[in-house]
């Protein structure tokens, strides 16, 4: 697995910087609007985000993908292999 490389970069809403780009411009007239539907705020802000990192050439790392199995856990296997093991009832585990 390649190194995540960090920055010490951050981005901001700026209303002279991102108002001339689409996102930016929408994310900015909601922000300012008394009456703004909150529901629309996760699509506005990842729309925003996409766009000033694409300004800066920088794109999403893609997410990994999870393993096609975990491993068992072990009380598991202990649970299957119970009626096989001859327990003492007063031995707890």
């Amino acid at each position: 697995m390649g190194r995540r490389r960090q920055t010490s970069s951050w981005i901001e809403l700026c209303p002279a910087c991102d108002t001339p780009r689409p996102a930016g411009r929408a994310f900015i007239r909601w922000h300012r609007d008394t009456a703004r539907d909150p529901a629309v705020l996760r699509h506005l802000f990842e729309d925003w985000e996409t766009e000033t990192m694409h300004s800066h050439d920088w794109a999403r790392a893609t997410e990994p993908e999870p393993p096609s199995s975990l491993p068992r856990h072990p009380a598991l296997h202990r649970a299957d292999t119970a009626d096989r093991v001859s327990i003492n009832p007063r031995h707890q585990l």
